[in-house]
């Protein structure tokens, strides 16, 4: 789901939301199926994708991770390379 979904109930869905979630779906597979970098402690990097926080009003939010995961792209080197640069320019696409 998209940081705006997680973060604002009252979102409109929009076209973006589909493709950020498309984003942390190839992160989340990439984390679990492809080689990478961070081979030691994996259940903690997927730590943003169940993050869920409720508010005083009863409201679960989330979102925090994923936002954090976008902006800091090199967080995790993916092979093979090109994995690695279509991540990398998601997260620039995303964040801009």
């Amino acid at each position: 789901m998209s940081v705006p979904l997680l973060w604002n109930n009252q979102h409109v869905h929009g076209i973006l939301d589909n493709w950020e979630s498309a984003f942390h779906m190839l992160t989340w597979s990439s984390l679990h199926y492809t080689a990478h970098s961070r081979h030691t402690n994996v259940d903690l990097l997927m730590d943003p994708y169940d993050e869920a926080k409720v508010d005083c009003d009863g409201n679960v939010k989330g979102g925090s991770g994923k936002e954090l995961m976008i902006q800091k792209p090199l967080w995790v080197t993916f092979h093979p390379p090109v994995l690695h640069k279509l991540i990398d320019e998601l997260c620039i696409l995303f964040w801009e």
